[in-house]
């Protein structure tokens, strides 16, 4: 019975926790964040993301409820795998790269549902992670929830969509976006 009575509660406790807010404000950290964050992307300074990693995830740790330093650090994290040829040797832990920026996309979109671009990348993270783990749940998920930010922001997000499912076979039923025509044979 005890069992029973403290499982119920676990699960209230849960259920019943305040949902995790955005900051009105972002700190002077973040915004200093930012500016590396920019420098280092515009000129393509990708042996830079280690070291502007720490800076981001420092602003964030300082302020977690601030969903554009959470976004920055998931955009690191894809940025180093997405380019990872550029590295002198790719190690199997890069998918890790692939876990963290879904990990930090999954928060910017709790705090800013709005924002269709978070959504996108957390849709494309949730599909590709699925993939690597063969997680047929993850990949169904990571898909609808794909179609969920091109019907928000196709212009952005078919982009998006475009780059994670350029790794599927070219047979896979799931390239057949809506609102992408179908490409004729190959000549």
């Amino acid at each position: 019975m005890t069992t029973v009575f403290l499982v119920a509660c676990s699960h209230i406790a849960v259920k019943s926790a305040p949902a995790k807010k955005e900051t009105a404000t972002r700190s002077e950290m973040a915004l200093e964040a930012d500016k590396i964050f920019w420098q280092i992307f515009h000129n393509g300074e990708y042996e830079k993301i280690p070291s502007t990693l720490e800076l981001v995830k420092a602003a964030y740790l300082d302020n977690p409820n601030d969903s554009i330093t959470s976004a920055h650090v998931g955009w690191l994290h894809i940025w180093r795998l997405a380019e990872r040829a550029r590295s002198n040797k790719v190690q199997a832990s890069i998918t890790d790269d692939l876990t963290m920026a879904r990990k930090y996309f999954q928060e910017a979109v709790n705090m800013n549902p709005s924002d269709a671009r978070f959504l996108g990348f957390l849709a494309s993270l949730t599909l590709a992670e699925g993939n690597i783990h063969k997680d047929e749940k993850s990949i169904r998920e990571g898909y609808y929830m794909l179609l969920d930010s091109i019907d928000k922001w196709p212009e952005f997000n078919l982009f998006t969509a475009g780059f994670v499912m350029s790794k599927q076979p070219a047979n896979c039923k799931r390239v057949a976006l809506p609102s992408i025509p179908a490409l004729p044979a190959a000549v």
